[in-house]
């Protein structure tokens, strides 16, 4: 009996549709995640800022890793700025950090700018500029 096809055509036939079937993409395919930024890098020395040239301030301060029950440690240096001095304990969010006071409130929301600078707005609407300190 013969065939049509040879045996070799119809194997090779049989494994290209297979092939073809097994690339094609799939509805069910897992969605993709964006994770948060890591305020990891808010960790050590710091000075804040405002950022309109017209208003006066500085604070001088250090993020700690140290862990506590409402958040992680500031060490004040020195702080002008009335939006900051009342600073209790930095707090990760979503987004970035905040400075909480001792009640809880937030005083200030960071977000990441560049890896040594961080763009912050007060509670009030000023917005604030924290870059990093070598010492004080």
């Amino acid at each position: 009996m013969s065939s049509l096809f040879p045996v070799p055509a119809v194997a090779a036939a049989i494994l290209a549709l297979t092939l073809a079937t097994a690339c094609q993409a799939r509805n069910d395919a897992m969605p993709i995640s964006h994770p948060a930024p890591d305020a990891t890098p808010a960790i050590g020395l710091w000075e804040i800022r405002p950022v309109d040239a017209a208003a006066s301030g500085l604070c001088r301060l250090a993020l700690r890793e140290d862990t506590r029950a409402d958040g992680h440690a500031v060490v004040m240096a020195t702080c002008e700025l009335k939006a900051a001095n009342r600073a209790h304990y930095w707090r990760r969010t979503p987004t970035g950090f905040v400075l909480v006071d001792a009640a809880g409130a937030t005083l200030i929301s960071f977000a990441p700018e560049t890896p040594d600078a961080w763009t912050g707005v007060g509670a009030d609407g000023t917005e604030y500029r924290m870059i990093r300190a070598a010492m004080f």
